[in-house]
């Protein structure tokens, strides 16, 4: 595979679910979600195949994806606060799974969306998430 042979012990994430790589199965079924160092975004990608994904391999090493200016964030982050899944397990792929991804930690607590139905919306459609930053 190629994050074994071009990308080893490189962090690679993989857009859409794979959807422009062959496909969330494909890659399923060649076992590269599998892998300790690969990661996936949610743009573009089914509620059925993000729901998968959370079933198999859990919430950890998914990351919120908009692919704006070709997908709607806001349509993107609906699908996401929309998911069956604890309120904790959206905020990580929202944000707190990139944040660990790129820091090692958490470095922000929470995402005041006030409720799964509240967002807060900025000029052409860019998500607005207000952070408050861990005080050491």
């Amino acid at each position: 595979m190629f994050v074994e042979k071009l990308a080893p012990g490189v962090r690679v994430i993989i857009p859409h679910l794979g959807f422009l790589n062959g496909g969330y199965g494909t890659i399923r079924d060649a076992g590269l979600w599998n892998k300790e160092n690969v990661y996936a975004d949610t743009s573009l990608a089914s509620r059925d195949n993000i729901l998968d994904f959370i079933d198999r391999y859990g919430h950890e090493k998914l990351l919120f994806g908009s692919d704006f200016p070709f997908g709607s964030p806001r349509r993107e982050l609906q699908k996401i606060l929309e998911l069956p899944v604890p309120e904790e397990k959206v905020e990580a792929i929202v944000g707190k799974n990139l944040e660990r991804l790129f820091f090692g930690r958490s470095l922000f607590v929470g995402f005041l969306f006030g409720d799964r139905n509240h967002v807060a919306w900025f000029g052409s459609g860019v998500m607005n998430l207000k952070m408050f930053p861990v005080l050491p």
